[in-house]
């Protein structure tokens, strides 16, 4: 059985941590950010962002799984009501922030956010993203949080099992319409767990 690590992510994690948020965000960054004639893709912009010390999804905001010493998920979380820019600010084609601005818009105030969760190839099956969320858990309860929220595509039934698994339930949906590149059903859903 592997040895499995949740810690604190440090700069140096952040190519590791920039590939498993844009993973998390399952085509949605790729879909806003990629294809602009001369501006910068998804990956570098990403990339940018985790570096920030003050970005929503900041390798400070961010914890590490390691398996066996190496990386293999990562969570970012914070307060919802006290969320810093992304740090993905750019010039956006409006059609591709119209199409994902109810996403974004979906949350729940007064609860603990789960920005992002990313578990890679090598951590599946272990017990990776079930750690990562019951150690944000901890961190919730411990600053008083009594509801810890995320959002989840529809059609993520492995993410959906997991997250049903560790006690999370259903309190908000929105409709995205599929589009060739961001060809997901059923919208995307706001689940919340009682802490």
């Amino acid at each position: 059985m592997p040895d499995l690590t949740i810690r604190p992510a440090r700069p140096t994690d952040a190519p590791v941590l920039a590939a498993l948020d844009i993973l998390a965000g399952g085509g949605v960054y790729e879909f806003i950010y990629d294809d602009r004639p001369g501006e910068p893709g998804a990956a570098q912009l990403m990339l940018h962002a985790v570096l920030a010390a003050d970005t929503a999804l900041s390798w400070s905001r961010a914890l590490i799984a390691e398996l066996d010493g190496e990386p293999v998920g990562a969570i970012t979380s914070q307060p919802y009501d006290d969320q810093p820019p992304s740090g993905l600010e750019t010039s956006v084609p409006e059609d591709r922030a119209a199409h994902v601005a109810p996403i974004q818009a979906m949350g729940r105030p007064g609860s603990w956010f789960i920005n992002m969760l990313a578990v890679g190839a090598g951590g599946s099956g272990h017990g990776v993203g079930r750690a990562l969320i019951e150690t944000v858990a901890d961190k919730a309860r411990a600053a008083g949080f009594s509801e810890l929220t995320l959002r989840v595509f529809a059609d993520n039934a492995p993410a959906l099992g997991l997250y049903r698994k560790c006690g999370f339930r259903e309190v908000d949906a929105v409709d995205i319409p599929p589009l060739p590149r961001l060809p997901h059903e059923g919208g995307v859903r706001l689940l919340l767990r009682d802490l």
